[in-house]
């Protein structure tokens, strides 16, 4: 007892008087006696057992988070900055820099062991290992209930020991070699076993604890973790290999490159010799690091592509070095990926979910007419299959791809909406440079270096799909906000700008459409291309018509004014979703109810690709009272079908319809041929319009804007039948849905809507 004696005196490390403290705080529930942070710390600081935790505790978040916050500060945010007001105790123990005015407000000791009035180094401490539910205090739901500005501050504190309570992170599971991650002590234990080979050596853990908090935060410097950064190189060639946060989380999760294949003439077993770390060529039962059975548990099987496959882009690549390479797409408190699948299911993900399960059925690994995710073969497959749709498996990357960056890849994505105008200068700048014979070395706004590259030819062999970071600033929703967006054309000209249309803005840059009717006017004969040069997909240009002009637009009365023979009084759709503090917008309304990623306002039926449910009924409610439901929807797209159909067919000459010229108009030499006056540039801009409509059917003509769809598709047909916009358009009884969607007479005469 005389050895520890100095527990509780007024001696610190360096036997120096300090002010006495203890009994100056009260007492807790219980009525044991608050004694202060110092009184720990002078005691502690001098055991080599806890010297190491004091010092990373006066270093850390919980001491060092905020010089606004102080030992003054409201009540309420003194409750979880300072619970037991004692923080002040600190100040001459950390630098003097980082004490606010009015004293140090700091979650201290006692908040979370208890009070120790009763320790003094031999008696109990109510809480002498905290668990999740001391985190919970005040990493909870507090925020929402009672300071939900703090949100801001902090977006993804918000319900974290909810979010961790209900998640598959909340676990146990004895046995060995489970412990490793499915204890906390045998995460903490067994951290560096990290081969197949040392799995061996882990043992069950007595009287285990649930993975929680203090398994991947250190308790007394939270933000570090359970694996430290990695680096490789020296001096002024030391790299980051991998994140604190990668280390940490592929210490149980896998390395996301981890190469696995079945071994040849056995199907059920997996060669393992390409795991980072592993000596293995023996896959044994399955115990593979980490359930090798299970590709929804390798990461590998869905976060890395390869690089030795062209055309084929097998997964997310992140980027191992990334301080937020998990964060930047999951939740890693609540370890619900339900999002992330639906993102995988959707056209952004390049429905490679989709794929990557078909494969598998493909293979015969079926279990209940279900991909079998139990079947070692079926790792491999699942590995290796991949999306091959074709706007997301190319080579974006690659420099001779870099205007397309910023809708074809996340990292373009991102730069171009932290700030459009100045993306659009820097990348302005870079494409020039890059058409010198000689480059002067002008920067890339986009920084792609993380993915692997052809050492011979320096391209990159790796492609990047549209992902989280894109859109989102952290993984609970936040969003870029780039403004009202103004677009940029072929040619570097801008038009628009579309209206702020709040969280929706985020879908303008590449839903706009890379150029519109005046660019498509102003095209030099010599210069026409029979593709689409609106580009696919413009859904926003169809919506915003009013601001983009989109599709070419006819002078019906010849005064040098076409647009406003387009104006349409009567849309509403632009403006859906934007009451409120934070306007989803329409984009964001219509296509993500509940937030689901998936992006599909409809469902439909697999075999017959029917309309069966509207998946934002209840907004359409709102307006279309009863009027608008899957049935009628469906009539919409049946009817614009055929119309499309009918419309292709007078352009291309095809299926006995007829046109003025007796041509396709997809025959390039006759659109060159007919030279830049009004008829030449209205040839090129029906044959354009045919274009924009097709590659985008649902947007235009029975979902965005149907009144401008059907305004530019009847001056279109108006102007190819006799080269003169008289007014005349009569649908053939051969195309009943097309007579149907315009309301034609009898004789499939219409009227311009």
């Amino acid at each position: 007892l005389l050895a520890l004696g100095g527990c509780g005196s007024n001696k610190d490390s360096g036997g120096d008087s300090t002010t006495g403290t203890v009994g100056s705080f009260g007492t807790d529930a219980n009525g044991i006696t608050y004694v202060g942070a110092d009184t720990c710390i002078n005691c502690h600081e001098d055991f080599t057992w806890s010297s190491e935790a004091v010092a990373a505790y006066l270093e850390g978040k919980h001491v060092i988070h905020s010089t606004h916050v102080e030992a003054t500060s409201e009540e309420l945010c003194l409750s979880c900055h300072d619970p037991i007001g004692d923080g002040t105790t600190l100040d001459s123990l950390v630098d003097a820099a980082n004490v606010p005015a009015d004293g140090l407000a700091a979650v201290t000791c006692e908040a979370c062991h208890g009070a120790g009035g009763e320790h003094y180094g031999v008696g109990p401490m109510p809480s002498a290992k905290p668990g999740a539910d001391a985190c919970g205090q005040c990493h909870n739901d507090r925020w929402t209930t009672e300071m939900p500005s703090h949100i801001a501050y902090h977006p993804e504190g918000n319900n974290i020991y909810e979010d961790y309570e209900a998640g598959a992170h909340n676990t146990i599971h004895t046995g060995a070699p489970c412990s490793k991650c499915h204890t906390d002590e045998g995460a903490r234990m067994y951290k560096d076993y990290d081969t197949f080979e040392s799995l061996f050596v882990v043992q069950e853990i007595d009287n285990p604890s649930n993975v929680q908090c203090r398994t991947c935060h250190d308790p007394h410097n939270p933000g570090e973790l359970l694996e430290a950064e990695q680096t490789s190189g020296r001096g002024s060639s030391l790299k980051v290999t991998a994140s604190a946060e990668y280390a940490t989380c592929t210490n149980c999760h896998q390395r996301h490159d981890a190469q696995i294949a079945t071994v040849v003439g056995d199907p059920n077993m997996v060669d393992i010799t390409n795991l980072p770390g592993s000596t293995s060529t023996d896959g044994g039962s399955g115990d593979l690091i980490y359930h090798a059975a299970r590709y929804g548990r390798v990461i590998s099987s869905t976060h890395y592509d390869n690089p030795a496959t062209v055309g084929l882009l097998e997964g997310y690549v992140l980027d191992p070095a990334d301080e937020r390479a998990c964060r930047n797409c999951h939740n890693v408190h609540s370890a619900d990926i339900t999002i992330n699948e639906q993102w995988a299911d959707s056209g952004h993900g390049g429905e490679i979910i989709e794929a990557k399960n078909q494969a598998v059925i493909d293979a015969g690994y079926v279990d209940d007419g279900e991909p079998d995710d139990h079947a070692l073969g079926a790792v491999a497959v699942y590995r290796n299959a991949g999306t091959t749709a074709s706007w997301s498996k190319h080579g974006w990357p690659n420099d001779g791809e870099a205007e397309c960056q910023r809708c074809h890849t996340a990292t373009g994505g991102m730069n171009f909406l932290n700030g459009p105008v100045a993306y659009y200068d820097a990348m302005g700048a870079f494409v020039a440079d890059q058409d010198l014979a000689e480059p002067t070395g002008v920067a890339s706004p986009n920084d792609f270096s993380y993915l692997a590259t052809d050492p011979d030819t320096g391209e990159y062999t790796q492609a990047e799909l549209l992902f989280c970071w894109a859109c989102h600033t952290n993984n609970v929703g936040g969003m870029r906000d780039p403004g009202s967006v103004t677009l940029q054309d072929r040619n570097g000209d801008f038009f628009g700008p579309v209206p702020d249309v709040g969280k929706s803005n985020v879908c303008i840059g590449c839903h706009g459409g890379r150029a519109n009717g005046e660019y498509i006017r102003n095209t030099a004969a010599a210069d026409r291309s029979t593709s689409g040069r609106v580009h696919h997909l413009p859904a926003a240009g169809a919506l915003f018509a009013a601001s983009t002009h989109t599709a070419y637009e006819f002078d019906l009365d010849g005064d040098g004014d076409a647009a406003e023979h387009y104006v349409n009084s009567n849309l509403k759709h632009d403006t859906i979703g934007l009451t409120g503090d934070a306007p989803a917008g329409p984009c964001a309304s219509c296509h993500m109810p509940d937030a689901n990623h998936t992006f599909s306002v409809v469902t439909t039926d697999a075999t017959t690709g029917e309309i069966t449910a509207i998946t934002s009924q209840s907004l359409c409610d709102t307006c279309h009272i009863g009027g608008m439901t899957a049935t009628t929807l469906q009539g919409f797209k049946v009817e614009y079908a055929d119309v499309l159909q009918y419309f292709q067919d007078v352009a291309y000459a095809a299926n006995g319809q007829t046109n003025y010229a007796g041509v396709t108009f997809s025959n390039s030499t006759f659109l060159r041929g007919r030279g830049d006056d009004v008829a030449g540039q209205n040839d090129y801009g029906a044959l354009q319009n045919v274009k924009i409509m097709t590659s985008d059917a649902g947007s235009w003509g029975y979902a965005h804007n149907s009144i401008y769809a059907k305004r530019v598709i009847f001056d279109s047909l108006d102007w190819l039948d006799n080269a003169a916009l008289d007014g005349s358009v009569i649908i053939p009884a051969a195309y009943p849905e097309a007579r149907q969607w315009f309301g034609a007479d009898a004789l499939g005469a219409v009227t311009r809507p």
